[in-house]
């Protein structure tokens, strides 16, 4: 069974200072061990924000060890971020990058 864990980037700003603030010796271990995929939405919210970069780059670096396979959604092109950690910039442009446009759709469940 493959486990996913999805989370806003609000949350998982939330669970950084919160790792941080406890001074755990492996503080990933306990939160991110037990998954396949962590899907991160709305990565922008992160970028700009040096101790958050610098957190989430440990965090990234610790789940590719352990091969997880990382999901991160922005609604902005990922060229017009404004990091200020540069290794982190560098991690995510190794990425592979896929725009997805507005759905031209109605998209809706129908009630009965």
């Amino acid at each position: 069974k493959i486990k996913v864990m999805h989370i806003s980037s609000e949350n998982l700003i939330r669970k950084l200072v919160d790792l941080r603030e406890n001074n755990e010796k492996n503080p990933f271990e306990k939160e991110f061990d037990c998954i396949d995929i962590l899907i991160i939405e709305d990565i922008q919210f992160i970028i700009g924000k040096k101790s958050i970069e610098k957190g989430t780059l440990s965090l990234l670096d610790y789940l590719i060890n352990k091969k997880v396979q990382i999901i991160l959604s922005c609604d902005i092109n990922p060229s017009k971020l404004d990091f200020c950690n540069l290794a982190l910039k560098k991690l995510l442009w190794k990425g592979f990058f896929i725009p997805i446009s507005k759905n031209k759709c109605k998209v809706g469940l129908k009630s009965k």
